[in-house]
């Protein structure tokens, strides 16, 4: 059975900005999140290829994106002790993923192993919030 779906990475273009933040302004919590410190993640993930969509009907349903940077800056962010800062100048051992989002829960599995192929031997720092009604989750995994 073929999926009706495809995992791409986009274009660093304005167009794909636009069309990110706009599925990231329909669902919480990211509808919550100030524009400046969203849009300006999205940007760098879209310039270094730091990201994976998903694609159904020519529509975008799904985006993940992460920053690179080093585990003890990652595991003081993932833990809220500190600001994540993303390293572009030098090799990492950690990336943080910043932003997941679907349409459709089915989707999310196919964006994170997308993910952990592209980002293998480092370790996958995450902060998981869902919303006002939910709890979120704080963890890390290595991509072997």
């Amino acid at each position: 059975m073929s999926a009706d779906f495809q995992v791409v990475q986009l274009p660093n273009s304005f167009e794909s900005l636009g069309l990110v933040l706009d599925l990231l302004s329909k669902s919480e919590p990211f509808m919550l999140y100030e524009l400046g410190k969203i849009s300006a993640a999205i940007r760098m993930q879209l310039r270094h290829q730091h990201h994976f969509a998903t694609i159904r009907e020519k529509r975008l349903c799904g985006y993940l994106g992460w920053l690179p940077t080093d585990a003890d800056i990652a595991r003081t962010w993932s833990q809220d002790d500190g600001p994540l800062t993303p390293i572009f100048n030098r090799p990492t051992d950690a990336v943080a993923l910043t932003v997941v989002i679907t349409s459709d829960p089915s989707l999310t599995r196919s964006l994170i192993r997308a993910a952990r192929d592209a980002n293998k031997g480092k370790r996958t720092y995450f902060k998981r919030e869902t919303g006002v009604l939910a709890v979120g989750r704080k963890s890390s995994v290595m991509n072997l």
